[in-house]
């Protein structure tokens, strides 16, 4: 099967912001825009632009209801990750590496002086990656460490056991812990500010990688493992769509312990489309496993397979 460019997505999306007029559409049509990976060097340039414009456009929705009061009011997205670390440990490098941004990358302290958030393409599934300002020991922005308590993942830039300390002491002040494990719906919830909240993360340093007995530790200049292990902390499942033999750029997720059948993907699509469901063909993600092509409504599906649906 043929895999969709996404320079086609991105013109399509394009027309469809010129012809839209409420802020409301405007911010849903640049997120998804910001969230592809085109390679035409006009539509990334483009890409650039929008994302401009959505946080404008979100910073004037936030505003005209007083609740902007810091450059993390107007940052929101479905998946978050955020990177964290002291001065000069790679976190700018490390987000371009992950989103193929172009962020300021110096040697002076404290460059990054806002949050900076980027999108990256894991898996097909589309990731909000944000790197917050330098958090250091005696810092008091309770603003950041909001944002940081309500992100989905957190990974931690250091370049010594020491540096990892520091950042362990300074996010337990705000009763955030660090966790090994996959997120889960119910520790998402847990958002009061005096609540503990276990935040699923990792570690990455640089070379020799530091040995933790906790965090998974990863080198720095490895994007291909760190998108990876960001993969499986957000513990999901991709079921891709195939129409007219061509897979589309962006699948359904689902919680990846949550039993996904044919029924429950075609309803996640348009549930009118069960009542003239004939049969489903299904590439599976396990080369391993044959391809299924006569799969019924109650055909259970795994994470990558690729569905064909054929009706009356």
């Amino acid at each position: 099967m043929k895999k969709i460019h996404h320079d086609i997505e991105f013109t399509v999306l394009r027309k469809k912001l010129k012809n839209t007029g409420s802020i409301e559409q405007k911010i849903t049509l640049l997120e998804q825009l910001v969230a592809l990976q085109p390679r035409n060097p006009k539509n990334l340039a483009l890409r650039r632009k929008y994302r401009e414009e959505m946080e404008t456009l979100r910073f004037k929705k936030t505003s005209k209801k007083g609740t902007a009061n810091s450059p993390y009011d107007v940052i929101h997205f479905k998946r978050q990750v955020v990177i964290i670390g002291e001065t000069n440990t790679g976190k700018s490098r490390l987000l371009n590496r992950l989103t193929g941004a172009d962020v300021p990358v110096k040697e002076t302290p404290y460059t990054t002086y806002k949050p900076e958030a980027q999108m990256m393409n894991c898996n097909g599934v589309p990731i909000q990656v944000v790197e917050v300002p330098a958090v250091f020991a005696g810092d008091t922005n309770t603003a950041k460490y909001r944002f940081i308590r309500n992100a989905d993942l957190i990974c931690l830039c250091v370049k010594n056991r020491d540096e990892y300390n520091s950042m362990i002491e300074q996010l337990m002040k705000y009763s955030i812990v660090p966790v090994n494990e996959p997120l889960s719906a119910e520790k998402k919830q847990q958002k009061a500010a005096t609540d503990i909240v276990e935040k699923p993360a990792m570690v990455t340093s640089w070379y020799p990688i530091i040995e933790l007995s906790g965090l998974t530790a990863l080198d720095i200049s490895d994007a291909d493992s760190i998108s990876d292990r960001i993969y499986r902390l957000f513990n999901i499942k991709r079921i891709f769509l195939a129409l007219h033999g061509e897979i589309q750029d962006h699948p359904r997720v689902f919680p990846a312990k949550q039993e996904v059948t044919v029924y429950d993907f075609i309803s996640s699509l348009d549930k009118r489309l069960i009542t003239r469901f004939k049969r489903a063909r299904i590439v599976h993600h396990d080369p391993s496993v044959p391809d299924t092509q006569s799969a019924g409504l109650e055909y259970t599906l795994n994470d990558g397979d690729i569905v064909e649906i054929i009706t009356a």
